[in-house]
């Protein structure tokens, strides 16, 4: 994992997406994304500030606290970013 960035930047049909693990960490890059994917707490959100989605998956894996067991997937087009959580257990 040390060999990882701490924060990168993808671009899927024209659409710029920032990915960081803890959102205290994020350090937004000069040409803004239009979505930040974070992680690190397991709470599942969707969010949209400035213009910007802001989207937790959550976590599929073994129950954390008393969050829910989730999971995210974005539909990504050239016009859009489509969030949506789901609820696994």
């Amino acid at each position: 994992l040390s060999s990882l960035p701490e924060q990168l930047t993808l671009t899927f049909a024209g659409k710029r997406l920032h990915l960081v693990h803890n959102i205290a960490d994020l350090s937004l890059p000069s040409d803004p994304p239009h979505a930040v994917l974070y992680g690190h707490s397991h709470q599942p959100r969707i969010e949209h500030r400035n213009g910007v989605l802001y989207f937790n998956p959550g976590s599929a894996g073994p129950r954390r606290f008393r969050l829910p067991i989730t999971c995210g997937i974005l539909t990504i087009s050239p016009d859009s970013i489509t969030p949506e959580l789901v609820t696994l257990l």
